[in-house]
């Protein structure tokens, strides 16, 4: 009966853990990926910095040259655009587009916004536009 008493009585006084509500409770939360090929129009790729960018952020990896795929991987939930920075002269900027129609021509491929939740992998999401410039193109990070 003392020993009862005693539990809890340690029970009771026992300091309460509390987590602040801006703390991520599971650490092994999903977290998705975005990657595939690197469509380079001509010959061997160069190195590139390839970033998936949202309103908020941006995750880059840097790919060597000669590399024909990417994966960028932990991203949280998000929409994200995937552009890249070249090391080509001639064709310094990369994105993953789509073609669109429009009534004049000629209509410039637009970037593809991906949606990204629990943890899902896209692995469609290829480099498939390369450009001289396109100042409508999200800039990435430097290194």
């Amino acid at each position: 009966m003392k020993l009862g008493f005693f539990f809890s009585l340690l029970l009771a006084t026992a300091p309460v853990a509390t987590t602040p509500p801006e703390t991520r409770l599971d650490p092994k939360a999903p977290q998705g990926a975005i990657g595939g090929r690197i469509a380079y129009p001509s010959g061997v790729a160069p190195a590139m910095r390839i970033c998936a960018i949202t309103a908020a952020a941006q995750r880059c990896i840097d790919s060597p040259a000669g590399r024909t795929l990417y994966r960028i991987g932990k991203l949280p939930d998000g929409e994200y655009q995937v552009v890249a920075r070249v090391e080509d002269q001639k064709l310094p900027v990369a994105g993953h587009v789509q073609t669109v129609e429009c009534i004049r021509a000629p209509c410039p491929a637009q970037l593809v916004t991906l949606e990204l939740a629990g943890g899902k992998d896209i692995a469609t999401a290829d480099l498939n536009g390369f450009y001289p410039e396109r100042p409508d193109f999200p800039l990435p990070e430097q290194k």
